[in-house]
């Protein structure tokens, strides 16, 4: 349903979302509602009238006839605005009338159904066919193909925020805050090549947690490759730090080096790690 007053006016979707209901209004060209309370009037008489007085707009017709007439409690109903569908609900009333229901705004709609919108709901970019007709009633296809497109916006939402998180524990990997002045100790550390060298030769070149061995699986090119991982938390670290590659380092593979890090809030343990692999 869209929420747009004509052609070119102003979008009252947002008034409609904040009054919880979705409304609708059409008028003659003298400036009076084509029907009134459609509550009063047969859907035979509501066609009549309509076609007396303006009988070109098939399409309003049809989008009051949908609210008045098809529209009930419990259906789900959806907001558009442009190429965009913005919101979901769910309609809790019967068709209701009342000329101020959007007093205060330029829409003179009188026509609605109380709804419950979502309140938490990703716009979707969707094309589905008769886009001037204001209240379309969807089935079959074109409500397979937005339920579809839903679906995926929800999970390219919840892939986009899984993205963030690790980005997010990355530079806390790597950077942290203390006295206005950001410090990469952490990251100094495990790149520092004599540190880095102290450690490998101590603990030696197969991953700590899982076993693995980068020159048995790729050959030469893997071949003395490991990652080197800071044990001590990047809160606890100042400039004057010492330290014991033996006891503050051990070596990990890049998978479990990033599994380490992956929450910022929870930095866990090479025997933390170790506990959560899935033996196959």
């Amino acid at each position: 349903m869209a929420f747009r007053i004509g052609s070119q006016g102003p979008e009252m979707w947002e008034e409609c979302r904040k009054r919880g209901i979705a409304a609708i209004g059409y008028y003659t060209e003298d400036g009076g509602p084509i029907v009134g309370d459609c509550s009063k009037l047969t859907e035979d008489e509501y066609d009549e009238i309509w076609r007396r007085k303006d009988p070109k707009n098939t399409a309003g017709r049809a989008s009051l006839r949908n609210v008045a007439y098809r529209m009930q409690i419990g259906d789900v109903i959806y907001a558009k605005q442009g190429p965009y569908i913005v919101g979901k609900g769910s309609v809790t009333s019967e068709y209701r009338y009342d000329p101020d229901i959007l007093g205060g705004t330029e829409a003179r709609w009188e026509h609605f159904v109380k709804v419950n919108w979502d309140t938490v709901f990703d716009p979707v970019n969707i094309c589905l066919g008769s886009e001037l007709t204001t209240v379309l009633r969807l089935s079959g296809d074109r409500l397979r193909k937005l339920e579809e497109a839903i679906a995926a916006a929800s999970i390219r939402k919840s892939i986009e925020t899984i993205v963030e998180l690790d980005l997010d524990s990355l530079r806390a990997e790597e950077a942290f805050e203390k006295g206005g002045k950001k410090q990469r100790f952490t990251n100094y550390y495990e790149r520092n090549p004599r540190l880095r060298a102290a450690a490998i030769l101590h603990h030696g070149r197969r991953c700590q947690i899982c076993d693995f061995d980068f020159g048995e699986v790729y050959g030469e090119r893997g071949a003395g490759y490991i990652e080197v991982h800071h044990l001590r938390p990047v809160s606890s670290l100042v400039a004057e730090t010492k330290i014991d590659p033996k006891t503050d380092m051990t070596v990990v593979c890049s998978n479990c080096h990033r599994m380490i890090h992956r929450r910022r809030e929870k930095i866990l343990s090479p025997e933390e790690m170790k506990k959560l692999i899935r033996r196959v």
